[in-house]
């Protein structure tokens, strides 16, 4: 059954009800998605090169991401895209000097340092836990390194991450994850504090 009304009347398809959406329609509808949280271009250091929309990250300092971590139970992660250099990545307060590395003062940044191990496409995987005291784990391909937890964090803190010496990241703070957290961590992407009420 397909019934099409003008005006502020309803159209019925396959009994459910839309308010003139366009599906009785042959028109394109658009979908507008939520803006992606990025690294923020206002919160790097003065030698960072932010590309990609924002995503993938080269130069000497910090970068933070664009949104504080309000949710209970946070997760991204970085992709090597150069191993040159180093980098470190985790979680930082916005005061931290974006013109040094990360982890240089440890009342500002909880991190994971890189080493030489590690390989042009890993995936290190950031998960960040406030619900009970706060604290941070670290995946390295979805393994979780057990040695690298941090613990103290204290007020606002931020996605951080620091390269230095050519070493360059792909950052991604969206749901879709290389390595997804497994079941027993219940984290999820980066939630905007807004989205959260």
């Amino acid at each position: 059954m397909l019934r099409s009304l003008v005006g502020s009347e309803m159209c019925i398809r396959d009994r459910c009800i839309y308010r003139l959406c366009g599906c009785c329609f042959n028109q394109n509808v658009t979908i507008i998605a939520p803006p992606a949280i990025t690294l923020d271009p206002t919160l790097t250091g003065k030698k960072v090169a932010l590309t990609n929309r924002n995503m993938d990250m080269s130069g000497e300092g910090v970068a933070l991401g664009g949104c504080c971590l309000h949710q209970d139970r946070a997760y991204f992660e970085i992709k090597i895209v150069k191993t040159d250099g180093s980098f470190q990545v985790g979680v930082a307060n916005r005061r931290v000097d974006k013109d040094k590395l990360l982890g240089e003062d440890p009342n500002l940044s909880w991190i994971f340092q890189s080493h030489a191990k590690l390989a042009v496409g890993d995936v290190i995987g950031v998960a960040y836990d406030q619900a009970d005291a706060p604290c941070i784990n670290f995946f390295h391909n979805g393994k979780l390194m057990e040695n690298e937890r941090q613990v103290g964090m204290k007020g606002e803190v931020y996605p951080a991450i620091s390269v230095t010496g050519g070493a360059e990241v792909k950052v991604n703070f969206t749901h879709q994850f290389e390595y997804p957290p497994g079941n027993p961590y219940q984290y999820s992407g980066l939630i905007q504090s807004q989205q959260l009420i």
